[in-house]
């Protein structure tokens, strides 16, 4: 089982890569019952890059939206907000660090600063 990390990991590189920016879009094709994931290509034209060479799938609409949801902007946003939420933890870790070793040496006389730090911590202040 991949852990969270190597699968950010793995998004990345695939964003390195370059795919096609979008927007994707998926839309069904009554003709073939099918449905279908677009992307636009370099001189604006769209693609049609997903079942329409006959592939099929168990849930092919579910399959198509979250195809064209997962899309390389969407992806890049989504490891960012990932990055800043992890940096974020690592403040508040330390936050509370700081507070568990405080707290070990003058509890119960600094438990008013304690809850303070706490405080400052969570809405981002030093």
């Amino acid at each position: 089982m991949s852990t969270a990390q190597e699968h950010a990991e793995r998004i990345a590189k695939a964003l390195e890569a370059g795919p096609t920016p979008g927007p994707w879009n998926c839309f069904y094709k009554p003709k073939y019952q099918e449905w279908h994931v677009s992307v636009p290509m370099s001189e604006g034209t769209m693609k049609w890059a997903l079942f329409d060479d006959g592939i099929r799938t168990e849930h092919p609409e579910a399959d198509a939206t979250f195809i064209a949801a997962a899309n390389p902007a969407a992806l890049t946003a989504l490891l960012s907000e990932r990055t800043a939420l992890l940096a974020r933890v690592g403040e508040l870790e330390g936050a509370l660090s700081t507070i568990a070793k405080r707290m070990d040496s003058r509890w119960p006389d600094d438990c008013i600063a304690n809850v303070t730090i706490a405080r400052a911590a969570l809405k981002g202040q030093p």
